[in-house]
């Protein structure tokens, strides 16, 4: 079975070989976060966060001005 490791927490989830290639989004059942997920037959696996975590967003946020917060509520 391919396992796919969480990037966030690092569980590892168990893909059915059944359900391979296998290219849409997964969430973890630890930490509930989304990810896009690549699986082919193979070894070839691509993992990557689907949204941008909180810390990354705050980030963004501190980084607009004044104006362009306004407009985004």
């Amino acid at each position: 079975m391919p396992r796919i490791r969480c990037v966030e927490c690092g569980q590892q989830i168990e893909i059915d070989l059944w359900s391979t290639p296998y290219d849409g989004e997964l969430s973890c059942p630890n930490c509930g976060i989304v990810m896009q997920v690549h699986v082919t037959t193979g070894a070839g696996t691509t993992v990557q966060r689907k949204y941008p975590s909180f810390d990354e967003l705050k980030g963004i946020w501190e980084k607009l001005s004044d104006i362009e917060k306004k407009i985004h509520l």
